[in-house]
């Protein structure tokens, strides 16, 4: 299943050495680092994790998680969060408080994500974590902790660190195949500890839905070899990923990817059960109905509506209706337009914005119908109707990414070297060679290219599909997504590579392995095992 499937530790030899800034390597590398003359930081066996009593109330819980985890991770006995005066130093341990961190080197976007960004200033003593919020200091954290297992010591000196992508994170094609809330728990943890913080669940497809949904009751899948979550399990899974500073973002895909909705739902379907029948504002407004359900069921800033792979827009049916509204040139996509345009609005009532998939959108600037700049456009390929990405760009769109050439799609392999279309896509070293930088985007069958750093990009994810329905267990998918989404977390927070190629990486995400805490029981070898 590819390099680095088994988290195993590499000999301890081959990840002692210091990252190419003098740091140790973590998972993404820090940006800035000043050596200064002293003796090296190590904790000690009963680690003190001090809060300032001003700061308390928006630490103390972040801190208290911190502690646990480095006794998880086996690097200290016991730690405990204690609180000090306002201006008290700290002799020994990590103290974590929050402040300005001067970004005066970083890029522009960067200065934007002042929250998320940081500053550790390391002695043979105490290391002082300062975030630009609760944020950036429980990302400091999580570099202390890598870095302790990287290397045990954390040499002397002052780390700068930032990002400039607004969007890190993984998408699961939920809409397939059922995941336990296990699983997804174990997923937020590891995005937490490689400082991602988005994580896109698909929750509907072809094969219904995987949510309670009083719009939509009969798409639920409640199949002995499917599963659905409950709005309570929803509930208890958005608040604990918000303890990990992770969001999580639903997509109900519409009009397309609906065969079971036109079975269900023959009453909102085009004659020819191709998709829904958005000409008629009953349908329309059932659509609004349930995007805002999902919005609010998942508490969401944003809803990805999908907008994917519809090739019924010239239906008579929508070509009247949009000729209707926008004049007898209009065309099929200048209904989809209007579409996507009236859905985000829908959701903006709620204080929500909408994303959609590119590839049904071939003029991004114009059209009898102007597609609304307030829809963030997630480009998965140059493919079917799409321009390049700098097209979205140029028209005033934000953009984010969630490359096909990334595309961990469950197929089992035909030969054990098949890089493509399978579990073995894509090839973890390929990928951190062509995908280094987060201004990547995809050519579709072309090669891919990039887009300049100072647009209007602002993240990627990483993207598993199930095309085949659950052939890969979670345990396996466990094992093959390592690499992957480690190279991933290295590529978007946009810092200099800590080694110089993949066969140097690989020994350090073995070793610095999953985020404490992380668990992944195997008790049934079944593929979709049946809700309880």
């Amino acid at each position: 299943v590819g390099p680095a499937a088994d988290p195993a530790p590499a000999p301890a030899d081959d990840t002692r050495a210091l990252g190419a800034n003098g740091f140790p390597v973590t998972i993404p590398a820090v940006q800035s680092f000043t050596r200064h003359d002293g003796e090296s930081w190590r904790p000690q066996g009963d680690l003190g994790i001090f809060v300032r009593r001003g700061q308390a109330a928006a630490l103390r819980d972040d801190a208290e998680r911190i502690a646990k985890e480095f006794v998880d991770a086996k690097l200290v006995r016991t730690a405990t969060v204690r609180t000090v005066d306002d201006h008290a130093r700290v002799a020994r341990g990590i103290l974590l408080t929050t402040g300005a961190v001067d970004l005066s080197a970083a890029p522009v976007k960067a200065q934007a994500l002042a929250s998320q960004a940081y500053r550790l200033d390391i002695d043979e003593n105490a290391v002082v974590v300062t975030g630009g919020s609760g944020t950036g200091a429980f990302y400091g954290a999580q570099t202390i902790l890598q870095a302790l297992r990287s290397a045990g010591r954390l040499p002397a000196g002052v780390v700068t660190d930032w990002t400039d992508q607004t969007f890190r994170g993984l998408q699961v094609d939920s809409g397939r195949r059922y995941y336990s809330i296990g699983w997804l728990k174990n997923q937020i943890k590891d995005l937490a500890y490689t400082k991602m913080n988005y994580l896109q669940l698909r929750v509907k497809d072809d094969q219904g839905l995987r949510v309670e949904s009083a719009v939509a009751p009969k798409l639920v899948d409640r199949l002995p070899a499917g599963g659905s979550w409950s709005k309570a399990q929803i509930a208890d899974l958005v608040a604990f990923a918000r303890r990990y500073h992770v969001t999580i973002v639903p997509e109900i895909d519409v009009p397309g990817h609906s065969s079971l909705d036109t079975q269900v739902y023959p009453e909102y379907a085009l004659p020819e059960k191709t998709g829904y029948d958005y000409s008629r504002a009953d349908v329309r407004e059932h659509l609004a109905r349930w995007v805002r359900e999902i919005g609010a069921t998942f508490d969401a800033p944003y809803v990805h509506l999908g907008g994917d792979e519809f090739f019924d827009a010239d239906n008579p049916r929508l070509l009247s209706w949009v000729r209707g509204l926008a004049g007898p040139k209009a065309t099929g996509e200048d209904g989809y337009k209007a579409l996507f345009n009236y859905l985000s609005g829908e959701l903006a009532k709620d204080g929500r914005g909408a994303w959609m998939w590119d590839d049904m959108i071939s003029d991004p600037a114009g059209g009898a119908v102007r597609l609304s700049r307030d829809i963030t456009i997630d480009y998965w390929a140059q493919i079917y109707d799409a321009p390049p990405a700098g097209a979205y760009l140029d028209a005033g769109f934000t953009l984010i990414g969630s490359s096909s050439d990334l595309y961990h799609d469950l197929w089992p392999p035909l030969t054990a070297d098949n890089k493509n279309n399978t579990i073995n896509q894509p090839w973890p070293a390929d990928q951190w060679t062509t995908y280094g930088s987060p201004y990547v985007y995809s050519g579709g069958w072309g090669a891919p290219y990039s887009v300049p750093a100072g647009s209007n990009s602002v993240g990627q994810f990483f993207p598993i599909w199930d095309d085949p329905h659950g052939w890969a267990p979670e345990y396996v998918l466990t094992q093959t997504l390592l690499p992957r989404l480690r190279v991933h977390a290295q590529s978007v927070w946009n810092s200099p590579d800590p080694v110089a190629d993949f066969a140097a990486f690989d020994p350090y995400l073995r070793r610095l392995g999953h985020a404490p805490g992380f668990r992944q029981p195997v008790d049934t070898l079944e593929l979709n095992p049946p809700q309880k």
